[in-house]
């Protein structure tokens, strides 16, 4: 169903833009221009704006026919990917299940990376209407220039020395490990150097590994407030061991190197 039946003169320029069509201008003035020149204020499509800032609105069916289909593709492209990032979220609820001896800190850590990587090429094949491998090839460029999705891919590959960088036959090989056994079978075996995280460890994780890239510190204020009392939350020289032993199973920065970066 359309959350948005009626436009402003600028919400249809900045939409025209976005969508890079050529039926209407990209700009505000442009677009009041063709709404002179067409008369749409005397239609029955027109009406008065309620709220903040008045004016007038325009229902979407007014439009050239060649932007009302763009405005829909773009709608079902979207709605695709909310789908598809639901289906992978209940996926990834249905393993709370799994006890802490079936997953430790590491190996649920990095299985959500690789759900997250698969999840950017799915989001891709929807967005840019390409196949699985075009996908890949562009995740694998993005890798090497967006910091996000560089430390994504850091910890994502999971093994000493790995790069920030994706590689096509790594993505390749996740997403067809998700597509036959699911995104339990994203986790990477468990060694005996990390199968004693503590039971927090993942939780915070979750935190410091925001796209926003946060600081340890900040990470650790936001994770410890989520306990019933503060005082009874892990220390920060704890969370601090736990990410040094994590960085030297996987050889990456350590988390001073990480923390300086981001001041």
């Amino acid at each position: 169903m359309r959350t948005q039946e009626y436009y402003t003169v600028l919400e249809l320029a900045e939409l025209a833009q976005r969508l890079s069509v050529g039926c209407l201008p990209h700009t505000k003035r442009g677009v009041q221009d063709v709404v002179n020149r067409e008369n749409w204020n005397a239609s029955p499509l027109s009406r008065q704006r309620t709220g903040r800032g008045g004016g007038i609105e325009y229902h979407f069916s007014i439009m050239p026919e060649a932007f009302v289909v763009a405005m829909i593709a773009d709608e079902q492209k979207e709605q695709a990917i909310i789908d598809s990032a639901k289906a992978m979220e209940q996926q990834q609820k249905s393993l709370v299940a799994l006890s802490q001896t079936e997953l430790n800190a590491r190996q649920r850590t990095v299985m959500e990376a690789r759900v997250g990587i698969v999840q950017k090429v799915r989001e891709l094949e929807i967005r840019e209407g390409c196949t699985s491998r075009q996908a890949i090839i562009k995740l694998v460029e993005q890798s090497g220039i967006d910091p996000v999705l560089g430390k994504l891919a850091t910890v994502a590959n999971a093994r000493s020395g790995s790069k920030r960088t994706l590689s096509k036959p790594g993505v390749s090989r996740w997403l067809k490990v998700h597509k036959d056994n699911g995104v339990a079978a994203l986790a990477p075996k468990a060694s005996r150097d990390t199968a004693s995280f503590p039971e927090w460890f993942p939780i915070f994780m979750g935190y410091y590994a925001r796209p926003q890239a946060p600081t340890i510190s900040e990470a650790f204020e936001d994770f410890r407030y989520k306990f019933d009392d503060p005082k009874n939350a892990p220390s920060y020289d704890q969370v601090r061991r736990c990410l040094k032993k994590l960085d030297r199973v996987k050889g990456t920065q350590t988390p001073s190197q990480r923390c300086q970066s981001h001041h």
